[in-house]
């Protein structure tokens, strides 16, 4: 039988694991533990009888283990329920820049435009936010190193450091576009040549700067940034 092939010494906890995995293999439903007897058979451990399923088994070759489980993973319309307060400050935010660039685009000498785009409305509307998404909104995430590739996306598995960081370009990319609207006025470089250049750095920021800057000096022979050169002064 198996309980008599056992060894007639005590087993080790995994030495238990791999006999008792193979007896489990032969369908055998519960193992009995062997211990040597004064006549030098084998019997069984007095009081002790193991029923051996593939948990119990996985557990002692391991060490057994902490069975503590892991936290739930929230997904499906949980992680969306958990997510819809950062998903309508996305949204607000990205809505609240639009009108600002449609003015850029429709009406760049409208006096409500030099009031409302060139002046602090956009930042005092979203720096809040942005500040709060930073430092108040939850803890940190880990291994946070913004001199690392690995440390900046260890910063975005956050969604509230995500939502922070897409309101950092909105603000930015609109002030860029503000400069290049205020800056074609000043050289008078015409707004059909402007508006693919803020189209453009609404969406890609770097490249609409460069697009405008190529622009500005085929139309005006302007490379520098000083803004007290003006198509007047040039003339």
């Amino acid at each position: 039988s198996k309980l008599q092939s056992a060894a007639s010494f005590e087993l080790s906890p995994q030495a238990l694991a791999t006999s008792a995995t193979e007896l489990v293999s032969t369908n055998q439903s519960s193992l009995r533990i062997a211990e040597p007897l004064a006549d030098g058979g084998i019997g069984p451990r007095r009081g002790l009888v193991s029923l051996i399923d593939p948990h119990s088994i996985n557990n002692l070759s391991e060490g057994r283990k902490s069975r503590a489980k892991p936290p739930p993973q929230i997904q499906g319309d949980g992680l969306k329920d958990l997510l819809m307060p950062l998903e309508i400050l996305f949204k607000g935010a990205n809505f609240a820049v639009l009108p600002f660039w449609l003015l850029l685009l429709v009406a760049p000498r409208w006096r409500g435009t030099q009031l409302l785009v060139h002046g602090p409305a956009v930042v005092l509307l979203l720096t809040p936010i942005y500040a709060y998404m930073l430092f108040g909104y939850g803890p940190s995430p880990q291994n946070v190193d913004m001199t690392t590739l690995y440390g900046v996306m260890s910063a975005f598995t956050a969604p509230h450091v995500v939502v922070a960081g897409w309101i950092h370009y909105l603000i930015f990319d609109l002030f860029i576009g503000a400069w290049e609207a205020r800056d074609a006025l000043r050289l008078h470089i015409p707004q059909l040549f402007v508006i693919p250049c803020l189209l453009a750095t609404l969406v890609v920021g770097p490249v609409g700067l460069l697009l405008y800057l190529i622009v500005r000096f085929i139309t005006r022979g302007v490379i520098q940034y000083d803004e007290t050169v003006s198509a007047e002064s040039r003339s």
